[in-house]
């Protein structure tokens, strides 16, 4: 898509932005599936023309036969005059047509491909000519501590298929902590842009460009922060992102981050929610966090189930699992509208007792009646009174972040509070934890 776009690249572009810009991002997939722009005196012949030069260079780069490519990858197009309505809408009905015949061969010639990928020319042309290899889960999940030496380390031990963990030089070296043995998977769609685009009715080229160039923006920023994170973009096309991150990065984690795209995207989409009446575009994310050796296809999957499946069905919320190794899952369903609480309590630095997060578990159904400020400090009091004098401040955040919660109406506020408690307890340093013990 992204070598047809550059075909056309002087044409007005409606989806996606297009832009010279555009053509010089290397390392991840920012053309999507589908390009829609103004074809004057644009011929079908020209449109097969890059089509097929598109192609041929792919087989060029990959070895991979032209003719089988021709079959595998199947452009559909149309040339439309659109005089009124929405463009979107209008060209989409037509290709949602001709999609309903796609058909894919039943022989799998990128089986061999794909494993020797790194050594190809499209790997180079994809990301630049020192490209060697991509880093595995486990290099990204250490993301905070790894240098030269130790990425050597796991590639050697990952052949032999060592537990480097268990490595006791390199733990008493590199200081492993158990969240370093887990990465995200994190899946992100935004909300209501089926009410942006419905703004665009009866709209000029120049407002559809408008809205394709802010997500763009939105887009660079997002996966520059990613990458500052230690993350890893697959694609990230407008509003639909998909990225592998480490759990905790020095003093940022996971939530962190999604907190932190969701701040560039409410900036990029400003005047877009000023137009809007009644809603707003956000983003929901869906977090998948498991052990670096947890099935990758599972680990996707459910990663996008938590984002279609519970995350859109609230909206601008964070549905994350965090699947230990042992088996055992904690999760929450996280409304953004209160994130400044939420972070509070995530990322605070009170050495609680870590019985907290069961007992409120315990007690959730007389939490459930408390209805003001100081009752629920009451509540810590007494039913915290062998350690509460040394965690006073603590227990008044916590009891002061219930409170609000729970007069504003947070969806599942306890459930949210029980998740972000472990939450915090799993990203702590062994220091940490042997002091809330």
């Amino acid at each position: 898509m992204r070598e047809i776009a550059k075909k056309f690249k002087n044409k007005k572009f409606i989806m996606p932005y297009v832009a010279d810009e555009m053509f010089e991002v290397k390392n991840v997939g920012l053309f999507n599936d589908r390009m829609i722009f103004e074809a004057d005196g644009v011929e079908e012949k020209d449109i097969e023309k890059a089509i097929d030069e598109a192609i041929k260079e792919l087989s060029d780069k990959t070895g991979i036969d032209i003719n089988y490519l021709k079959e595998y990858i199947q452009v559909e197009y149309v040339i439309k005059d659109v005089k009124s309505g929405n463009i979107v809408d209008e060209i989409y009905k037509y290709l949602d047509t001709k999609e309903l015949f796609f058909q894919t061969p039943t022989e799998d010639k990128f089986k061999n491909f794909f494993q020797n990928v790194n050594n190809t020319e499209l790997a180079k042309f994809a990301f630049g000519k020192d490209h060697k290899s991509f880093d595995s889960l486990l290099e990204i999940a250490l993301a905070d501590i790894i240098d030269d030496d130790l990425r050597e380390i796991i590639r050697e031990y990952e052949e032999k298929d060592i537990n480097i963990f268990e490595d006791e030089e390199l733990n008493k070296k590199y200081n492993f902590q158990d969240y370093h043995k887990y990465v995200a998977i994190v899946q992100v769609d935004g909300d209501n842009m089926s009410k942006v685009n419905k703004l665009l009715d009866n709209a000029s080229i120049e407002d559809y460009e408008e809205l394709s160039k802010d997500l763009f923006k939105f887009v660079k920023e997002a996966v520059d922060e990613i990458k500052r994170f230690g993350g890893f973009v697959v694609y990230a096309g407008g509003d639909d992102l998909l990225f592998f991150a480490p759990v905790k990065n020095e003093n940022k984690n996971i939530l962190d981050l999604a907190f932190k795209l969701d701040e560039l995207y409410q900036d990029k989409m400003k005047k877009w929610n000023e137009k809007l009446k009644n809603t707003k575009t956000t983003l929901s994310f869906g977090v998948n966090v498991s052990y670096y050796k947890f099935p990758m296809y599972e680990a996707l999957r459910n990663a996008q189930s938590l984002l279609f499946d519970k995350a859109k069905s609230v909206k601008n919320t964070i549905a994350i699992d965090v699947i230990k190794h042992s088996g055992q899952v904690f999760n929450a369903v996280i409304k953004k509208e209160k994130v400044e609480e939420i972070k509070a309590l995530l990322n605070n630095n009170f050495k609680f007792d870590t019985s907290i997060i069961y007992k409120i578990d315990t007690f959730k159904n007389v939490l459930k009646l408390l209805n003001e400020g100081d009752r629920f400090k009451a509540f810590f009091k007494n039913y915290f009174n062998e350690n509460y004098s040394k965690n006073r401040d603590f227990y008044n955040l916590l009891a002061e972040i219930m409170y609000k919660l729970k007069i504003s109406n947070y969806p599942e506020y306890l459930k949210v509070i029980y998740f972000i408690l472990r939450f915090n307890k799993f990203i702590r340093t062994k220091d940490d934890k042997a002091d809330n013990s």
